[in-house]
């Protein structure tokens, strides 16, 4: 694609601003990047980077350092059930736990996002509609308009584009807190078993904050009874969902990131994969290679929505055979090296 091609990005995630980078780095000129908030991220929300992401993608923008000195690497995960340790599993490279709103931060700095603007409207011939706060509408053609606006994306919506897939039925809650004392160490993750089929993770996103998650509408209700926790910075309850696009591409549009695949957060794989679409898509762009990267991704991707979807139900399925048959796993199996290399590589995507 010409260099002087025009550009619409519509959303300012982590994975409108990754592509807004790539894109002003190669040199396209003429790129347009909306988003309807006023304001990027406020919260934590998603807080894993993966090596791919940290150690090519970051790398490449010149970023990796400042990731690493503001986030806290994470070096091991901690399997346990009542307070026992069932596997500690130590990671081949270090995940990066930083909160959202600071990688938006370090990702749109000096980029140009005009915010408080809404797509109302896009085709596939590169027509778009744009809405202002102050109600004024706009309307002008592009020669290519990129939908990373998120699960609900209008982009995808409006092109007709099907989202396949599934919602689970538990709803999830999270929270991000100081503790009266350590629950684990800052490198070191902890996944909770209970026997209801609930989990507990727990890792540290800053020197003295923990982020707490749980496929429960209450996480704290599920933390030991000696941890007490004497702040809370964020909270929220919601529902994940394992959903796929039937096509991330349609004539002058491309979808990528939660736009066109949306995961539990198992494996941690949601954030970083957007990201790669927009690594790879700009590399492809290069090449004139948009269908290509479309259907490599989507197979990419469907492929690693089958394995968190899998281990999901795994890790979440109630009754006691399959808990016990989780603690034989995690005690015996998981300990095999190629079984967890192979892990790795499937959800961290090292290189």
């Amino acid at each position: 694609m010409d260099k002087n091609s025009k550009i619409l990005i519509v959303g300012a995630g982590p994975v409108g601003l990754t592509l807004h980078r790539f894109l002003k780095k190669e040199g396209y000129t003429r790129v347009r990047h909306i988003d309807k908030s006023m304001t990027m991220a406020q919260e934590s929300r998603a807080v894993g980077i993966h090596a791919f992401t940290l150690q090519v993608i970051f790398k490449e923008l010149g970023l990796q350092e400042e990731f690493k000195k503001r986030g806290v690497a994470i070096q091991k995960l901690v399997f346990e059930k009542q307070g026992k340790i069932l596997h500690s599993l130590v990671l081949p490279r270090f995940l990066c736990a930083i909160g959202q709103n600071i990688t938006e931060e370090i990702l749109g700095r000096d980029l140009n996002i005009q915010r408080g603007i809404e797509c109302v409207y896009v085709d596939e011939y590169g027509n778009a509609r744009l809405k202002r706060q102050d109600g004024l509408i706009e309307e002008d053609k592009y020669d290519l308009i990129v939908g990373a606006d998120g699960t609900h994306s209008i982009v995808r919506q409006m092109l007709g584009i099907e989202f396949s897939g599934k919602s689970y039925p538990q709803t999830w809650s999270l929270k991000d807190v100081e503790f009266d004392h350590p629950i684990t160490e800052l490198q070191s993750g902890l996944i909770q078993l209970h026997e209801d089929g609930v989990l507990l993770f727990v890792m540290a996103i800053g020197p003295k904050t923990f982020r707490v998650f749980s496929n429960s509408p209450d996480c704290e209700k599920y933390l030991p009874k000696d941890i007490r926790i004497t702040s809370t910075y964020w909270s929220a309850n919601y529902h994940v969902h394992c959903r796929i696009a039937n096509s991330y591409y349609k004539g002058k549009c491309v979808i990528m990131g939660d736009a066109a695949h949306t995961s539990s957060p198992v494996g941690g794989t949601g954030m970083n994969s957007g990201m790669e679409d927009a690594y790879l898509f700009v590399k492809a762009l290069e090449q004139n290679g948009i269908k290509d990267w479309a259907k490599q991704r989507r197979r990419y991707e469907k492929n690693l929505l089958f394995w968190t979807d899998t281990i999901y139900g795994f890790m979440t399925k109630k009754g006691p055979f399959a808990h016990l048959f989780r603690q034989f796993v995690l005690k015996y199996f998981v300990k095999i090296d190629w079984i967890q290399k192979k892990l790795f590589k499937k959800f961290s995507r090292p290189f």
